[in-house]
């Protein structure tokens, strides 16, 4: 995308001189483990059995969208109530879960599941360069009690959860691959929260030569019931997320979300 953009603003030949050149040699992720056919197989029996229909929520009705943008002072001040010296993200994202877990009526299932995809180019054996043009991403899957979530540190306990299974990765960027799209089809019946969009990749800073975008949404997120999350626009450090609920939910969401906030202070 940003190489896109400063080609578009600047044109091909100037943009070009300027832009490291992209990396496509695919020797350097090598698929020992016949990960590809695993996959290919697995999303072929999901798409057989309709595993995946659960997280087709486009048909829901009265439905609103908000945006929230959490300072970077709350930011600091919610890390601070956690226990494993979480990251940004991982704050933003347990804070949106637990707002999210207390603005819905208890079901039968005790446990709620949260699931993000991140990147791994650093994390593989022979890291990759930041230039690499393809994918090296792994599904991450974080499991709680609801009751953790609903009490007084679900904003902190929900962050610890989603910390420590990315600190893990650092031991191995891909255990457990072979279950990855198996584990998505349970995800889905759960009707798990997952995230769409990463702070750094900077859509804020994406310029095509009409300027700056003043407001970015992931409409997608209407009918994956996703949060969508990315840097702010406006707060250096800051991060922007995003919901869309029906109405109800919606309000009641807004209260959690004050409210988790407000005890972070």
């Amino acid at each position: 995308m940003k190489t896109w953009a400063l080609i578009a603003k600047q044109g091909e030949t100037a943009a070009l001189s300027v832009l490291p050149a992209p990396v496509f040699d695919r020797e350097k992720l090598r698929d020992i483990k016949g990960l590809e056919n695993v996959f290919l197989k697995d999303l072929q029996d999901l798409k057989k059995d309709g595993s995946l229909a659960a997280w087709d929520l486009s048909g829901r009705p009265n439905l609103v969208r908000a945006m929230f943008c959490i300072s970077p002072e709350e930011i600091r001040r919610l890390c601070r109530r956690t226990t494993a010296g979480c990251s940004p993200y991982s704050v933003a994202c347990g804070l949106v879960w637990a707002s999210l877990t207390r603005a819905r009526a208890a079901t039968g299932l005790r446990k709620k599941m949260f699931g993000f995809v991140t990147g791994c180019r650093s994390r593989v054996r022979q890291a990759l360069p930041a230039t690499y043009f393809g994918n090296c991403l792994r599904i991450c899957c974080v499991e709680m009690e609801r009751e953790e979530l609903v009490r007084g540190r679900g904003a902190a306990a929900g962050p610890d959860a989603i910390w420590k299974v990315i600190i893990r990765l650092e031991k191995g960027a891909f255990d457990g691959a072979e279950g990855w799209v198996r584990a998505v089809a349970d995800y889905s019946a759960a009707r798990s929260l997952t995230v769409a969009g990463s702070r750094n990749l900077g859509i804020y800073g994406v310029d095509f030569g009409w300027g700056r975008p003043r407001r970015v949404e992931l409409l997608s997120v209407e009918k994956t019931g996703a949060m969508s999350l990315a840097a702010s626009r406006e707060a250096d450090g800051g991060i922007e997320v995003g919901v869309a609920l029906r109405e109800y939910e919606m309000k009641k969401f807004v209260d959690a979300f004050v409210a988790e906030l407000g005890e972070a202070e």
